[in-house]
């Protein structure tokens, strides 16, 4: 193998490792500090969906909010295990990638030789000084992914209110609470006809966001008729940390839309 085409090989070898490595961190920081389970590695980031405690569906619903973290898992481009994709915490046919469940650590199965002290050493120092610029942007990225989750929910349960009035012919009261940051949906069941009202709390659980404004007329709520009308539009600002998004709910159709 030439120096050049060495060169490329070990190039994309870090590259699939680091995407790798930032996937894991992401979904680290999404699920109570934890890491998915060997066995579900594919599945938990790149087929399907996840809750906060991890677990798996094929589908996105309100509650399995997480993932896909990666299109795929890459085919390794070197070594014994080249052109295989497999994931295990040890070594045997097929497995490209050696995971480690618990510290999140994924290496490539290239049956090289390991490292030495002072090679350990630079490599830590460096990565030490990387994750020290990086971690604010990250912590910036992890704030506007819950605060968009938040927002979604949020408009999805407006629009929801509006063809839940107009089906049931009953009016909804949508109340906005500012201090507790919750949503109450006054006359739309949370489960089925006749439970209680549905409430949305924004400020816990995946979401962490807040309400930081509710302005419609006076007040910070409005009722949609039996026939989907709302008595008045207005907006509702969303925030987590420095990020904010702002819905703005129609007036004469009472759907909602969204303004970064």
């Amino acid at each position: 193998m030439s120096r050049g085409a060495a060169g490329a090989t070990s190039s994309r070898l870090r590259a699939d490792l680091a995407t790798m490595r930032s996937a894991l961190e992401l979904y680290y920081a999404e699920h109570n500090n934890t890491y998915p389970a060997v066995a579900d590695f594919e599945n938990a980031l790149v087929n399907q969906f996840t809750d906060v405690d991890g677990n798996l569906n094929a589908t996105k619903t309100g509650v399995f909010i997480y993932g896909p973290y990666l299109k795929e898992v890459p085919t390794i481009n070197v070594g014994a295990q080249k052109g295989n994709n497999g994931v295990a915490a040890a070594d045997a046919a097929g497995i490209a990638w050696l995971y480690n469940e618990t510290t999140g650590v994924i290496t490539a199965n290239t049956g090289r030789r390991g490292f030495t002290l002072v090679e350990l050493t630079v490599v830590l120092l460096i990565i030490g000084a990387i994750a020290g610029l990086a971690l604010p942007a990250y912590g910036s990225a992890a704030a506007r992914y819950r605060l968009q989750s938040a927002v979604h929910q949020l408009k999805n349960d407006l629009d929801r209110s509006v063809a839940y009035a107009r089906a049931s012919g009953t009016p909804v009261t949508v109340q906005f609470d500012t201090i507790n940051h919750t949503v109450t949906f006054v006359g739309m069941p949370a489960g089925t006809v006749g439970g209680t009202d549905l409430v949305l709390d924004l400020d816990s659980g995946p979401m962490d966001a807040e309400i930081s404004s509710a302005t419609f007329g006076a007040g910070t709520e409005y009722t949609i008729s039996g026939f989907g009308i709302p008595t008045e539009g207005g907006t509702v600002t969303l925030r987590n940390g420095s990020a904010g998004t702002t819905l703005t709910v129609d007036p004469t159709t009472g759907l909602t839309s969204i303004t970064p």
